[in-house]
């Protein structure tokens, strides 16, 4: 599930969203853009937590990439993550716990927004809260 986060959140260090709403998706994974509310920055912010238990490669295909960037964040870390052609994130984790922010611009041409997780072993797994 992902948590719908407000601006301040996605631009602070703090990574504490216990009061945060959960998104829940739809069956096949989509997530209804409508139901993220808007910031009073005009932007959308959602946010997913990961845990992985060795090093390992993760990939994230996204339905979309126009107007979206994802952040990863790590205790004193935050890194932007390109997307390819083919709206796919990939790269290296070591073990640990990781909070990926996901920003939807204004101008986001979906209706819905679909995340979804590759890794080749289930060391790799998303996080309920």
């Amino acid at each position: 599930s992902a948590e719908v986060v407000s601006g301040e959140f996605a631009r602070s260090k703090k990574a504490v969203s216990s009061e945060w709403p959960k998104i829940r998706a739809f069956v096949d994974g989509r997530l209804p853009v409508s139901e993220i509310p808007k910031s009073p920055d005009g932007k959308r912010y959602l946010s997913f937590r990961l845990q992985n238990d060795a090093t390992e490669e993760v990939r994230f295909v996204l339905s979309e990439s126009k107007g979206l960037t994802l952040h990863l964040r790590h205790p004193g870390r935050r890194m932007k993550l390109n997307l390819s052609r083919e709206n796919m994130v990939k790269h290296s984790l070591g073990p640990g716990r990781y909070l990926y922010v996901v920003t939807l611009d204004d101008n986001f041409p979906a209706d819905t927004l679909r995340i979804q997780l590759h890794s080749p072993t289930p060391n790799v797994r998303l996080l309920e809260n």
